[in-house]
């Protein structure tokens, strides 16, 4: 009996040194795996921070392009007034140009007409200068 209790005692104390050793192996285990946990965690932070500051900046550069599609959009539409302006200031001055030439060949015309009837008054002046000489010879042979 007493060497039955002594192998049970035995038994048990080997039960409980792998129990200690099994305890052991599991609080290093936990330990890695908490210190693990930790890093993994800080790590997880980390990155979170990162792609809070990645969304802010992505925020500010879509405000950046927004702005900059506006002030485009405004560019272009001054533009295309400006153009349109410009346009019609073009159709403008055509219409000008072909007024000034309606009226430069009208002055022309009327320019040609007034020299052809002062041409006309002075071959009229000069035939009657031509008769009044004639004349004028006449009454002189008669008076003489």
């Amino acid at each position: 009996r007493e060497q039955a209790l002594l192998e049970l005692r035995r038994e048990v104390e080997q039960s409980n040194q792998r129990a200690e050793e099994e305890r052991t192996k599991t609080a290093a285990f936990v330990e890695e795996k908490s210190a693990l946990l930790t890093r993994t965690e800080a790590r997880l932070a980390q990155m979170t921070e990162q792609a809070k500051g990645a969304e802010r900046r992505l925020d500010e550069l879509r405000q950046q392009s927004e702005k900059r599609v506006k002030e485009l959009e405004i560019r272009a539409d001054n533009l295309e007034l400006e153009a349109r302006n410009l346009r019609e200031r073009d159709s403008l001055l055509v219409k000008q140009a072909e007024d000034a030439e309606s009226l430069r060949k009208q002055a022309a015309s009327d320019y040609e007409r007034e020299v052809t009837q002062h041409a006309a008054k002075l071959k009229a002046l000069e035939e009657a200068r031509k008769a009044l000489d004639s004349a004028q010879a006449r009454v002189s042979q008669l008076e003489g």
